[in-house]
């Protein structure tokens, strides 16, 4: 287990000065590579019957090479907001660059449904992909997850509360990663760890008042039933709340010897925490886990 926590300088100075390079253009062709860059090569994909359950293509530069990895991001905004439009342009510029195929879905919102139906449309669709993306020369057998807030919550309950997986098309082998940006409290679900009542009344209305399920949303809680979980990557800004709810979830890890490498960001907002991903500051060397 790794935790960075100050600055760590790292040399991948040259790479990503050739992705910020793709932001570079003349004026007569900035408007079509722009679009190039940022735009999904398939749009609304269904993975199910319901108008949320569907998801974005992005294939990367180079998509003529077999068993590309595949990224899945799942997006945030309290499980009653957000949209898989989210993936912001900086990071589907870069995972391009990178040679990943990338996915956002998106998922059914409270107050239509409530846990775990969420997280029932998150495997779902991971399933999809999972089934189709050979077909786009994608690896089925390397996905990384990466979520933000609410969606750090979803993918850390897929990998951690297993029980939801029982007849997936998936196991938790088929994931090589999982990057978490920004999770709180959620991820631990100790009621004591809820400074802020509009956190705790936005996960109650998550769970649907439901009292009864408030210890199985919590993927910490679920770790010591767990014989593997993949290697996670937790980025999380450095305000008190953050930090405290993400160590209560780390230590369950750390109790049950699962492999993470911790980031804390100074500086960094809620917000930023995505803006800015995969980037970041030099000292933080978050793009080197994605480099195949």
């Amino acid at each position: 287990m790794k935790k960075i926590n100050s600055y760590h300088i790292i040399s991948i100075i040259a790479l990503i000065g050739t992705l910020a390079g793709l932001c570079s253009c003349s004026n007569d062709d900035s408007d079509e590579l722009y679009y190039l860059a940022t735009s999904p090569n398939e749009s609304n994909v269904k993975y199910g019957t319901a108008k949320l359950q569907n998801l974005d293509i992005f294939l990367p530069n180079d998509s003529s090479q077999s068993l590309i990895p595949v990224l899945i991001y799942v997006h945030g905004g309290g499980w009653a907001g957000g949209d898989k439009s989210d993936w912001g342009e900086e990071a589907v510029k870069a995972f391009r660059e990178l040679g990943y195929l990338t996915i956002s879905i998106n998922y059914r919102l409270v107050p239509t449904v409530i846990f775990p139906e969420n997280l029932y449309d998150v495997i779902h669709g991971i399933e999809w992909v999972y089934s189709h993306i050979e077909s786009y020369h994608g690896n089925p057998h390397d996905i990384t997850l990466v979520g933000h807030s609410a969606g750090t919550h979803l993918i850390a309950s897929v990998v951690c509360n297993q029980k939801y997986l029982h007849n997936a098309a998936f196991d938790c082998h088929d994931i090589h990663m999982v990057c978490l940006l920004d999770g709180g409290g959620y991820l631990a679900m100790q009621k004591t760890i809820y400074d802020d009542t509009d956190i705790y009344d936005m996960v109650n209305r998550a769970l649907g008042g439901n009292q009864s399920n408030w210890i199985d949303f919590g993927p910490a809680n679920s770790i010591a039933d767990c014989d593997y979980i993949p290697p996670m990557v937790i980025c999380h800004s450095d305000d008190n709340y953050r930090v405290r709810s993400n160590a209560e979830f780390i230590q369950k890890l750390d109790d049950y010897g699962f492999d993470y490498t911790e980031y804390t960001m100074a500086g960094y907002t809620h917000g930023g925490m995505l803006g800015n991903f995969p980037y970041y500051k030099n000292e933080y060397d978050v793009i080197s886990h994605f480099i195949k």
